[in-house]
């Protein structure tokens, strides 16, 4: 007779278990036994459905729904938009992006090369603009006063101050590419930061270190072309995470898409990630384009027969979109959906309006520093002017680490043609509205923040009847 192992037939009784039989856990709030729906099968392709399970309590417990957090201009009793719709949008620029690229093939001489000739192109606009003189190399010994350009690099590993500015000459007629100190210790009132193409006059008595007097860092681009706008338009700007970081239920976004219903604008710009790589953790039952593609449907239900466009703006950050700046459109989709790359600058009915998903603000703050003075103190104002400033919607080099940048693209699909009317960056920073430069600089924060709600922007424009002046638009930032 065969003698059974009591330690095999312990094994053999064992209750063997499979993801699908995993012993519920409970969570708080829930009766007893029943189970926490897992994010595998919130999208799931059978059991998707807002009734999966509830959503954040801490969103839907929120205080301060539809308080504006920031204002600008008149104020608007009625922000429903009229009956007429408005133009397609039209991306401006000599060079459109419109299909994927390769990326990651670049060589070092190649940006380089991209970097030198944009010291060289940024110093002429900066020398027509402040009318200076002809330029010297700054590594030159000067014991006379010169005039020279260069771009602002930092000779450490650690955040840009007074005692480590470097200025770094361009190839050619206006240096050798070689790095010189730079003294700002009689300079007043200017913002600088890594990146920054500047021109400065001054002495260098030694060839080491080029004692600054003045510095001009700011060479507006041309104007926009004048608007012919015979109606007011109204639009809605938010950007992603459009769900809280406890579920994936994007109840911000169907929030924001009851209001968009309600109040009928012309444009609805939503910028990524829609698609979030710190909320989504390769939990999902299905690919990230077919959540993609439920989101498209959400969208098109909540905005079915009125004539509101969507705009739609990819992120660095999005699972189905391209990881680099500029960023391509997303694929095109049936409905009232445009699909812009990032960034963009894109006219509708003359109105032109800059936008990027990218928090270039947050980067700029953490390299940025301010001479002291008795000028505004004004940060925010001063970080957005240095987008219109240098004509870049990423003038930082180098880039923040989770930026993916591509430098041959960055110089043909990353700089601002234009002066835009409106210029819309999205930043963890607390929503704003400031005028700069001619320019209406628009922050509407992020939809969500966590686990809770966050802000988004509504903007309404004057007509063209007596000139398209700033202060004529009103802009509200609220909570959702």
């Amino acid at each position: 007779m065969f003698r059974v192992d009591p330690g095999l037939a312990v094994k053999a009784t064992k209750r063997q278990t499979t993801p699908t039989q995993v012993t519920p856990k409970r969570g708080p709030g829930l009766p007893s036994g029943q189970a926490v729906p897992s994010r595998s099968a919130l999208f799931s392709p059978t059991s998707y459905s807002p009734t999966v399970t509830a959503p954040s309590e801490r969103y839907e417990s929120r205080t301060g729904r539809g308080d504006v957090i920031a204002s600008w201009g008149p104020e608007v009793a009625d922000w429903t938009a009229d009956a007429e719709p408005a133009g397609p949008a039209a991306p401006l620029g000599p060079a459109r992006l419109q299909r994927p690229y390769r990326y990651m093939f670049e060589r070092l001489r190649d940006r380089t090369d991209v970097l030198n000739a944009h010291i060289l192109a940024l110093g002429e606009r900066l020398q027509r603009h402040h009318g200076l003189e002809e330029y010297a190399q700054p590594h030159a010994v000067a014991q006379e006063p010169v005039c020279a350009v260069g771009r602002i690099a930092c000779d450490g590993q650690g955040r840009l101050n007074s005692k480590s500015i470097l200025l770094e000459g361009g190839k050619g007629t206006y240096g050798e590419a070689r790095h010189v100190e730079l003294d700002v210790s009689q300079v007043q009132d200017v913002g600088l930061f890594t990146g920054q193409v500047v021109a400065v006059t001054g002495v260098n008595p030694t060839g080491k270190t080029f004692v600054a007097s003045s510095i001009f860092s700011s060479a507006p681009p041309p104007p926009a072309d004048p608007a012919h706008l015979t109606h007011e338009l109204t639009l809605l700007a938010a950007c992603g995470p459009f769900t809280t970081a406890e579920d994936l239920l994007y109840t911000p976004l169907r929030d924001l898409l009851a209001e968009a219903a309600r109040l009928k604008p012309h444009l609805l710009l939503l910028m990524g990630p829609f698609i979030d790589a710190k909320i989504i953790e390769n939990e999902l039952a299905e690919t990230y384009q077919q959540l993609w593609n439920r989101l498209l449907e959400l969208m098109r239900t909540a905005l079915a027969g009125s004539h509101t466009q969507v705009l739609l703006l990819p992120s660095t950050a999005d699972l189905h979109a391209e990881p680099v700046m500029p960023t391509p459109p997303l694929a095109t989709a049936a409905g009232p959906f445009t699909m812009l790359p990032n960034p963009c600058c894109f006219a509708v009915d003359g109105l032109v309006i800059g936008a990027t998903s990218t928090d270039v603000l947050m980067h700029l703050s953490q390299q940025d520093i301010k001479l002291p003075g008795p000028g505004s103190s004004d940060r925010l104002a001063r970080l957005s002017g240095y987008l219109i400033g240098q004509q870049s919607f990423y003038p930082l080099y180098p880039a923040e680490e989770s930026v993916g940048l591509d430098f041959q693209h960055w110089q043909q699909h990353c700089q601002l043609p234009v002066l835009p009317h409106l210029l819309i960056t999205p930043s963890d920073f607390r929503g704003f509205v400031k005028e700069v430069s001619g320019c209406l600089v628009v922050n509407p924060s992020r939809l969500a923040r966590g686990q809770v709600g966050g802000s988004y922007a509504r903007i309404r424009t004057p007509t063209t009847k007596d000139g398209l002046f700033q202060d004529k638009f009103a802009v509200q930032v609220l909570k959702i």
